[in-house]
């Protein structure tokens, strides 16, 4: 009787160290962006890289659904039940198409997981904003009041010189304040002492993009 409970109890403290090794060897399966957080990653047209990034807890590999866009690296591996940080170049030209042009990128893994990239056919121009007109083109417009002396101009430039500038001698700015990354400038505005309605255009141009602004201002003269 004694010998049959060893055996019993032998048996029952096997299976529980089988199940204990089967738990031991499950592993942890996880692919999350972390940037774009949103899954969408807006890139913009004097733009020549960026990138995405992602945790994988296995092995990966990466794919751009056009030609346009050019990923590296293109894979990744990692130890069993350990997330890795993995960082994707994107690689591409600027845009000078005149159009939005769109891509996606792929990654599979245990689990798969793609994000969509956007580059837009402008300069990174925050304010005044951007308007998209029926025919998937962009324009930028500004409406003064009358009686504005300055301007807010904000933009985001990739250049390493970037340009400004104004084809009307009543919005001016200085020059040396045309500076590469976020920047926002002021121009100055002198009173509109016509009877009509003026206009100007500011063109800033960054890595050989161009992209206007025109400028409205109602005369300042009692009507």
């Amino acid at each position: 009787m004694f010998k049959h409970l060893k055996t019993i109890l032998a048996a029952a403290l096997c299976a529980v160290g089988l199940s204990a090794c089967s738990d031991a060897e499950q592993t942890f399966h996880q692919l999350a962006f972390e940037q774009p957080s949103n899954l969408v990653k807006e890139l913009y047209a004097d733009q020549r890289t960026d990138s995405v990034v992602f945790v994988s807890y296995d092995p990966w590999t990466a794919t751009a659904s056009e030609e346009w866009l050019v990923l590296s690296p293109t894979s990744g591996t990692t130890p069993a039940g350990v997330g890795v940080r993995n960082i994707v170049r994107l690689n591409f030209r600027t845009n000078d198409t005149g159009l939005s042009r769109t891509a996606t990128v792929n990654v599979s893994s245990y689990f798969n997981g793609s994000c969509r990239v956007i580059q837009y056919p402008y300069i990174n121009i925050i304010y005044p904003y951007a308007r998209q007109q029926a025919d998937g083109t962009y324009i930028f417009e500004h409406r003064l009041q009358a009686s504005a002396t300055t301007m807010q101009f904000v933009y985001n430039a990739f250049a390493a010189q970037p340009s400004l500038t104004s084809d009307a001698d009543w919005l001016t700015f200085n020059a040396d304040d045309v500076k590469t990354g976020r920047n926002t400038l002021t121009l100055q505005v002198s009173p509109n002492l016509t009877e009509e309605e003026r206009t100007a255009r500011l063109t800033l141009t960054s890595n050989g993009i161009s992209t206007a602004v025109t400028i409205f201002q109602p005369s300042s003269l009692p009507q």
